[in-house]
């Protein structure tokens, strides 16, 4: 597992403001699966799910695997809100699926 440290131990989870950058640390690819409005997959031993709008940002940031937080925030506008995206980007942190590599 790799922390976000100090970020992972705080609520937050993210730097606030636009600067922060993260990184996707599975280490293999994911396959996304979309279905009835929810998006799945595999990794780390456990089955993921979360509304279809996660896509608009799991699939940049597995693509890429560093992306700022506010290009992330950017490519989903219009299908979803700044808080959400940062809300759902603090989620991967706490669980290991993301890391905070710059403030």
């Amino acid at each position: 597992p790799r922390l976000s440290l100090p970020w992972a131990a705080t609520r937050e989870l993210l730097p606030p403001g636009p600067g922060a950058v993260v990184r996707w640390t599975p280490p293999r690819p994911v396959e996304f699966k979309v279905e009835g409005g929810v998006v799945e997959f595999r990794c780390l031993k456990r089955r993921w799910r979360f509304a279809e709008g996660a896509l608009a940002v799991l699939g940049p940031l597995a693509e890429r695997r560093v992306c700022a937080v506010a290009e992330l925030c950017e490519g989903a506008a219009g299908r979803v809100e700044e808080r959400r995206v940062r809300a759902l980007l603090g989620e991967l942190v706490a669980h290991g699926l993301a890391a905070v590599v710059e403030a």
